[in-house]
């Protein structure tokens, strides 16, 4: 009897582009099986794919383009070439810097030969941001761009909320074939802003008059049956309660879902041959998975990292950067905190690599800075603060945090920052939405008593924080994909604002702030260039220490061993599945 391999997606996968096939490249071949949930027909729209299922988003990625894609190695952002299925193949700042030209691709076609065009990308668009519609991709796309105009075929102007180098990176969504949907579009749209100057205001008179309802794509039969795609599978036909269908291009391999007949697929499915692919497994079967040598594992970083934020100003009256008339205002500062030599202390009294092996079973890695390790924003020759609790008992006692005794918490004696005899003692919150930072935050804790920091924990939600009433916070940064690579937002004092500021601690250096902004601004855009600023700043961020740097955990892929020709990267485990081959087992 032969079994089928089922490829279980168990994560949301958005705007993945996969890699165009070169001379090289092994033939995709067999039958990638995936499971759905439902009965029911399922929507490929990937304008809507959130509201619809994990499973639309997995397959409608291998169905349209996107205007980027991104590096899989390091999460830069990569533009169109032959390598993949992307539209932007360049942009450019505009003379006057207000906004960029947008120029795309000139030999995309759908499959039924139609040229993909910028009336698409426009069309696109102005469905995600349409009233009528209700787009996963609406908040994105509005706080990024202000509006985006077609200038001919293969031009925009596009109007961003701000300038920044990475806007084609974080304001990307998938492209849908406009003529599909309205096949006068494209004439219209031209006649329009061939007869007006090309600004925001021949745009929204444009959205106002030409009353096009956008409702009617969300389920248009084209979400169901959508036969005309872009990239490496058409789509090959769906049916109620059986299968949807995708095929290659090369007429040898499909992708095909089916209504699991094992109810909640798992891991041990996975051994048994009858998934293909798994992805976080509970982490006390990983080493037995890496292990059974029916399946292959690939231990991958995340995009979630552990930071304990240090309050820089006063918590008895915390103040926000700007008063209600956005004049500057001086802040008094933290008691004990302030001293970046306390700081420093703290780091290096926190044994992070200890705290990795007994809560994440030693499945994580410890951190420099504030970035992931595998970004390309990531300074290479950075490394950890580390561990050394006599180092930092040095600088408590340099600092004037005199030890009176072996067990006593320490007390200031001319530490400056406080009154004589006060105790070093702090109170530290953690995010209490996962029962992994309240054991992080014990350790912590007891760490830091080893080197007479007195140390109190409780649990609250980042939103508690914003008051700025704490001294340490332990928090833990989710980031989606594409990752954001800086985090000035986190650090800038524009964003130290009490009640909805994500600078919680208040920290605010201007040479941060100036090496941020360049960084994103840089002329022509040149990545080498960024780099080497982003280097400088995970650099400097680590030396201010407005948090102490912890760790980020690993996840592992399982596949089953028959599976061949994968390739993963952290992020995008389908990147090649155009290139996999499945060997059906008898």
């Amino acid at each position: 009897m032969i079994r089928r391999l089922l490829l279980l997606s168990i994560f949301v996968v958005t705007s993945v582009v996969a890699a165009q096939e070169t001379s090289d490249s092994p033939p995709a071949q067999g039958a990638i099986q995936i499971p759905r949930s439902g009965n029911s027909e399922l929507s490929l729209n990937p304008l809507f794919c959130r509201a619809v299922s994990d499973t639309c988003d997995l397959l409608s990625s291998l169905l349209f383009p996107t205007l980027t894609t991104t590096n899989p190695v390091d999460g830069s952002l990569a533009l169109a070439n032959e390598t993949n299925f992307a539209l932007l193949a360049d942009y450019d700042l505009s003379a006057d810097g207000d906004h960029y030209i947008y120029t795309l691709r000139e030999d995309a076609q759908w499959s039924d030969g139609t040229p993909i065009t910028a009336y698409d990308v426009l069309f696109s668009y102005l469905a995600i941001i349409s009233r009528a519609t209700s787009s996963h991709y609406s908040n994105e796309i509005t706080q990024h761009l202000q509006g985006m105009i077609p200038i001919d075929d293969s031009t925009l102007m596009v109007i961003p909320e701000d300038i920044d180098c990475d806007l084609p990176l974080y304001a990307n969504f998938p492209v849908v074939p406009a003529h599909e949907f309205d096949e006068d579009f494209r004439n219209r749209v031209a006649s329009h802003f061939s007869d007006n100057i090309l600004s925001l205001d021949s745009l929204e008179d444009w959205i106002d008059q030409d009353g096009f309802a956008f409702n009617r794509i969300v389920n248009h039969p084209f979400s169901f049956d959508p036969t005309v795609t872009y990239g490496h599978y058409t789509f090959a036909g769906q049916s109620d309660r059986d299968y949807l269908r995708l095929a290659h291009v090369n007429g040898q391999q499909v992708i095909e879902t089916v209504v699991s007949q094992r109810g909640q697929s798992g891991i041990d499915d996975v051994i048994a041959g009858d998934i293909a692919y798994y992805t976080n497994p509970p982490q006390n079967e990983w080493q037995d998975l890496r292990n059974n040598p029916h399946v292959n594992t690939i231990t991958l970083p995340t995009n979630t990292w552990y930071y304990l934020v240090f309050n820089f100003a006063s918590t008895v009256e915390p103040l926000s950067y700007r008063d209600n008339e956005g004049e500057i205002q001086e802040q008094d500062p933290h008691r004990i905190l302030i001293n970046p030599d306390v700081r420093q202390a703290i780091q290096l009294g926190i044994d992070v690599q200890a705290i990795v092996d007994d809560v994440l079973w030693g499945e994580g890695e410890v951190m420099a800075g504030y970035s992931l390790p595998h970004l390309w924003t990531h300074n290479p020759d950075l490394d950890p603060i580390g561990y050394d609790p006599d180092l930092a008992a040095e600088l408590l006692e340099a600092t004037g945090w005199r030890r009176l005794n072996r067990s006593s918490a320490r007390v200031c004696i001319g530490c400056e920052t406080t009154t004589d005899n006060s105790r070093l003692f702090l109170r530290l919150a953690y995010d209490d939405t996962s029962a992994v930072n309240q054991r992080v935050a014990s350790h912590i804790a007891r760490q830091l008593r080893r080197i007479n920091i007195e140390v109190e924990i409780s649990g609250a939600g980042f939103g508690n924080m914003q008051s700025q009433q704490f001294d340490m916070y332990l928090g833990r940064r989710n980031t989606t994909f594409p990752v954001t690579v800086e985090e000035s937002w986190f650090f800038s004092p524009e964003n130290d604002v009490l009640g909805t500021g994500v600078n919680i601690g208040s920290y605010n250096n201007p040479e941060v702030t100036t090496l941020y902004h360049n960084a994103r601004t840089v002329n022509g855009c040149d990545i080498n260039i960024r780099r080497e600023l982003y280097y400088e700043l995970e650099q400097q961020v680590q030396a201010d220490l407005p948090s102490a740097w912890l760790f980020t955990p690993y996840q592992i892929v399982v596949f089953h061993e028959s599976i061949q020709n994968v390739e993963i990267y952290p992020n995008q485990p389908i990147v090649n599945i155009h290139e996999w081959s499945v060997w059906r087992i008898e």
